[in-house]
């Protein structure tokens, strides 16, 4: 009984080790292109598989499904996709019907100590 006790605190302990959240990563980018620059804030939440774009000049923003590998993050809507080195910071904006691709570069955001 002791023995069963102690395997099943175990197993508690393994899973909850193995299910730890990392908080969503705050980042603000610049697609600017011909010398104009194009701002767009990204939060990035790996355990949610999703990326919220959010565009600084029009407030426009769009939650989208994200995957993520070890180097990269790719999120796209029916317009444009989005690629994001996770290495780098630098990401790539393509819009095929245009076949355009926009290259820009990401810095972390400082996420100030919140309320609630």
């Amino acid at each position: 009984m002791k023995r069963m006790i102690a395997v099943t605190i175990a197993l508690g302990l393994w899973t909850n080790a193995a299910t730890a959240y990392a908080k969503p990563i705050y980042l603000s980018c610049d697609l600017g292109k011909d010398g104009k620059p194009f701002a767009v804030n990204l939060m990035i939440d790996e355990d949610q598989s999703i990326a919220t774009v959010s565009v600084v000049s029009t407030g426009y923003t769009e939650r989208l499904p994200a995957t993520f590998t070890a180097d990269e993050v790719i999120f796209r809507n029916r317009l444009m996709q989005y690629s994001l080195s996770r290495v780098t910071m630098a990401i790539a904006r393509t819009v095929p019907l245009l076949q355009e691709t926009t290259v820009g570069k990401c810095a972390l955001q400082q996420v100030q100590r919140r309320a609630f």
